[in-house]
């Protein structure tokens, strides 16, 4: 871990700088990681990052959860491990054995593959917690056996800040499960299960490379073709991305019409706790019904501080809300405590709701 004690030293002198409020909503995602800095940070979502996390004073750390082929619970993000070997045609996770997959040299030597156990017994001893994103795929649910696996190690489940995915089968998958543990476990206490969303395409800016590009042409001459062209690549990479794919939900708050759908749909689940909602329409987009759901992580868009923040605070007066950045945006503490100025610890029947940050 030496090579990592210079940007251990920055985390360190940054977390006292922030208002307390905002330390105290900050995820780290994947752990204290960057793509770009492999050399001085840990590996994603392996011990080292979520451990520098936690013992440098952040509580929460977001963490992605698939299945291997034998069915136990592994942390990565990507369906293969070529991105944290930097090798190509790696196994697929869940075509690998837990104990082939945990063998693998990562692109550290001290960094190997966690388990969901390990992680979670790691975030109890230190009064820390985890986010879960599930990742589902062709095979088992994920969303089951995590809600399985927190069933039988009911001393762990105070680790566990909230579950979450864009993917509503997997929230499905644990939802169902859960209270299957519920009956055989009477007491059990559900983490919270949060939906992730991506904002509607139209408020997505480019993206902030080739954005800087383009400010640097000169004024006073046209764009050349081939920026125009890579602009427009990139574009359509976005479009292509997997967060758009049509598993996932656009939550447009901008819409009264889905909010007012949404906020019914909130307001009954949590005074009856009976899906479906009396109210519900099966043909409506947005299927809420088997999840009850505690709350969303919404796509930042600069929006949610401008024409939006009505919509955001009506949110988070039914629900708890979090944030998350794509990769590449700009970190802003500023836009981030005016968030939590404008809307952070409504409640609603005692519950106290507000926001995460990712």
């Amino acid at each position: 871990m030496a090579h990592h004690d210079s940007e251990l030293s920055w985390l360190n002198e940054l977390l006292p700088q922030l208002p307390a409020q905002l330390q105290e909503g900050l995820v780290a995602h994947r752990g204290f990681h960057s793509p770009q800095l492999l050399e001085h940070r840990p590996v994603e979502c392996t011990l080292p990052a979520l451990k520098s996390a936690w013992e440098a004073g952040i509580k929460f750390c977001e963490c992605d959860v698939r299945l291997s082929s034998d069915g136990e619970i592994i942390l990565l993000h990507d369906a293969t491990l070529d991105r944290v070997t930097a090798k190509t045609g790696t196994p697929n996770i869940a075509e690998s054995t837990a104990e082939d997959l945990l063998r693998w040299p990562l692109l550290q030597q001290d960094a190997r593959l966690a388990s969901l156990d390990e992680v979670l017994q790691t975030a109890l001893a230190a009064s820390c917690q985890l986010v879960i994103e599930l990742k589902g795929s062709d095979g088992p649910s994920v969303g089951r056996a995590v809600a399985t696996f927190l069933g039988s190690r009911p001393e762990l489940i105070k680790a566990c800040a909230l579950v979450m995915s864009f993917e509503l089968e997997e929230l499905k998958g644990f939802a169902t499960a859960f209270e299957e543990q519920r009956r055989l476990r009477p007491g059990l206490e559900r983490p919270a299960l949060f939906l992730l969303t991506v904002a509607p395409q139209a408020e997505q800016a480019p993206p902030p490379d080739l954005e800087e590009e383009r400010l640097e042409e000169p004024l006073e001459e046209p764009l050349e073709e081939p920026l125009e062209e890579r602009l427009e690549e990139r574009l359509e990479e976005r479009r292509k991305d997997d967060r758009r794919d049509q598993r996932y939900q656009v939550l447009d708050i901008g819409s009264s019409a889905w909010l007012d759908t949404a906020m019914q749909l909130l307001r009954e689940a949590a005074s009856a706790r009976v899906w479906p909602p009396a109210s519900a329409d099966i043909s409506q987009k947005f299927v809420m019904w088997d999840l009850c759901l505690d709350g969303f992580y919404i796509e930042w868009t600069e929006q949610l501080t401008g024409i939006h923040k009505d919509a955001l605070q009506h949110l988070c007066r039914c629900c708890s809300v979090g944030v998350w950045q794509c990769f590449g945006q700009t970190d802003h503490a500023e836009e981030a405590a005016l968030l939590l100025l404008r809307i952070l610890c409504f409640r609603q029947r005692g519950i106290v709701s507000g926001v995460r940050f990712w």
